[in-house]
């Protein structure tokens, strides 16, 4: 994912071409790439989860970036594939909002998730 990022800052795109996996690469538009690369202005790429199975990848991941006079952050899913010994980008998820966060409802008389031993309402939950 960070070389991709780094290839869109450097206006490397032969990179994010390459990058694509067979059953994406015909839907690669170069001349739209070029020119949202030419627009923007790159401010940050942040990797928040990554995870593999097999030949199979998902990188969680946000950037910032600046485009008519306007700060933007984009969220993506991005699934990769691993062909030959290179991984691929096999497409995505895009959002322009955060994923929502996930919080643990505990019950009162529950046992505490500190693992104290304690019923939740007696320890951390006072």
């Amino acid at each position: 994912m960070r070389s991709r990022y780094a290839a869109f800052v450097l206006h490397k795109l032969d990179h994010v071409d390459r990058s694509h996996a067979p059953s994406i690469r015909q839907d690669f538009n170069r001349a739209e790439a070029e020119r949202t690369a030419a627009e923007t202005e790159w401010r940050g790429l942040t990797i928040h989860e990554a995870s593999e199975e097999g030949d199979a990848g998902t990188v969680a991941f946000s950037i910032l970036f600046r485009r008519s006079g306007q700060d933007l952050q984009q969220y993506e899913l991005a699934s990769f594939e691993r062909i030959d010994g290179c991984w691929l980008y096999a497409g995505g998820k895009v959002s322009a909002n955060p994923p929502p966060r996930q919080v643990l409802k505990i019950g009162r008389n529950e046992p505490c998730p500190c693992s104290s031993g304690k019923k939740y309402k007696k320890c951390c939950g006072v």
